[in-house]
C-alpha cells in the first residue's frame, strides 16, 4: 500500500467499494430471483409461493423445520 500512488489508490477503493455484495444486496436479489420464479409461474416458484421445501426435500416426514418456517413466515406476511 505505500508504494501506490493516489489514482491507484482511489481504482482499488472504486473496484473493492462497487464490486462487492454487501449482505443487503444479496438478499435483495435472491428475493428478486424467487419473485421471478413467482411470477413466472414454475414449479419452482409454486413451492416457493406455498412455503414447501423446493430441492427435493422429502416432506411425508422430516418437514418439521419447514413447518416452523412456514408458520413464522406467515405471521410476518
Amino acid at each position: 500500500m505505500n508504494n501506490l500512488n493516489y489514482y491507484n489508490f482511489s481504482l482499488c477503493f472504486f473496484l473493492l467499494k462497487n464490486l462487492t455484495l454487501s449482505e443487503v444486496r444479496i438478499k435483495r436479489t435472491i428475493a428478486e430471483k424467487i419473485n421471478d420464479l413467482i411470477s413466472m409461474e414454475c414449479y419452482k416458484g409454486s413451492r416457493h409461493r406455498t412455503f414447501l421445501p423446493v430441492r427435493g426435500q422429502r416432506t411425508r416426514t422430516n418437514s418439521g423445520t419447514m413447518r416452523f418456517l412456514r408458520s413464522h413466515k406467515e405471521r410476518v406476511l
